[in-house]
């Protein structure tokens, strides 16, 4: 059976990031564990795994040490700024990503800052300021209602994508709020027998998936 750069390209990050195993990644997919095996030995995926745990760690390390310096420098100069500076690193660095957008929109709308200004004070590139807010506006509510009606449909992901004629990798990026597209979001709730607005209850649609 053969199958798309998508699925594994999925099966890879499952492997390397969320450090699921062959035999979980097969559970979750649907792909065949065997494909999985020579996937990984081909590609590399201990080798990567590995180096990618050490980057993680030592990028934490690095955060610690960082803030460390900054949180020194403000008990010297005892500076508002100095004091604010480690806030925003501490949030602007922080897994929650919607804490950080109403940061950054507070910044923006009310102090006027670029997102530039906003990097420097907090040490943090402009590009990942951007970044931040740039990303698809998803609610934790969508991707619990969905995996729960494929549970309840004892229905695998990948056997839904194929259902509803979508690639894997789509799908799952509109799953975890990685994408936001209104059409393809009003396909996955056509094809849970489902209203958009059931899933995506802030989101104001056409019929169609696109935007009023």
């Amino acid at each position: 059976m053969s199958y798309s750069m998508e699925e594994k390209s999925g099966a890879r990050r499952l492997y390397i990031t969320k450090g699921a195993t062959l035999a979980k990644i097969s559970d979750i997919t649907g792909i065949n564990e065997r494909s999985l095996e020579k996937w990984s030995v081909r590609g590399l995926w201990p080798e990567k795994k590995s180096k990618y745990l050490m980057a993680i760690e030592e990028m934490e390390e690095n955060k610690v040490v960082l803030k460390n310096v900054m949180i020194k420098k403000a008990i010297e100069t005892q500076s508002t700024e100095d004091i604010q500076r480690i806030i925003l690193f501490e949030i602007l660095t922080s897994c929650e990503t919607e804490p950080k957008r109403q940061l950054l929109d507070y910044l923006r709308e009310i102090k006027k800052l670029t997102y530039q200004e906003i990097g420097n004070i907090c040490g943090v590139s402009r590009q990942a300021i951007h970044s931040v807010n740039k990303g698809p506006r998803h609610t934790p509510y969508a991707t619990a209602k969905i995996k729960y009606e494929l549970a309840r449909r004892n229905e695998k992901i990948c056997e839904f994508t194929k259902r509803i004629k979508q690639s894997y990798g789509a799908v799952c990026c509109v799953i975890r709020g990685a994408n936001s597209t209104p059409y393809l979001r009003h396909v996955i709730a056509e094809g849970l027998g489902m209203k958009y607005s059931d899933i995506w209850p802030d989101y104001d649609v056409k019929e169609d998936g696109t935007k009023k």
